[in-house]
């Protein structure tokens, strides 16, 4: 029985990256692997259990990624790291997680909700070969750039609106400025 929608995509270090099926066997010649997962609602502690003996990674960090909800962080494994991403939900103003196990050769995503960010990312690595130059880190790096940028259109989009704000009630001599207040 299936726990999440997985894909896969491999550079061998020249082309284009490419989907494949399964993960290759490790360690790989060059290039990198994204394992891109998605856990179906009620995934047992089981449904990474495969990725946490093939890659080494931390089992209670995969447990989490699955069932916890954490604040931005980077965790480092000696190994591997953890790197906790928030991005802008589609559709909603508020954000979903995007948990990063990153290690020399392979970039594992874990995420509940669509993530444009990552759907832009893969696509792109797809058709532009120059994209997929690099290690996995520079792949992470790609990401957490494409996560943050929607954070910020979002920030300066209400920074935008709050200066229009400040200048009609300013217009309209409904903003008064704080007055200080001295204590006795």
């Amino acid at each position: 029985m299936a726990f999440m929608e997985q894909r896969i995509l491999r550079w061998d270090g020249s082309g284009k990256p490419f989907e494949v099926l399964d993960v290759p066997e490790l360690p790989i010649d060059s290039g990198w692997i994204w394992v891109d997962l998605r856990p179906l609602p009620d995934a047992p502690p089981v449904a990474l259990d495969n990725l946490v003996r093939l890659l080494g990674l931390d089992r209670l960090a995969a447990h989490d990624a699955l069932y916890d909800v954490d604040l931005p962080k980077v965790d480092d494994f000696g190994d591997h790291l953890l790197i906790v991403l928030h991005e802008l939900a589609n559709q909603r103003i508020e954000t979903s997680e995007v948990d990063c196990f990153l290690t020399k050769q392979v970039l594992v995503t874990v995420h509940d909700d669509d993530s444009p960010s990552i759907d832009v990312l893969w696509s792109a690595l797809q058709t532009r070969a120059e994209l997929a130059q690099g290690g996995a880190s520079d792949l992470c790096a790609m990401l957490a750039d494409g996560v943050t940028r929607r954070l910020l259109s979002v920030i300066d989009a209400f920074d935008e609106r709050l200066e229009d704000m400040h200048g009609l009630s300013d217009h309209l001599g409904l903003y008064a400025a704080p007055r200080h207040v001295v204590p006795a």
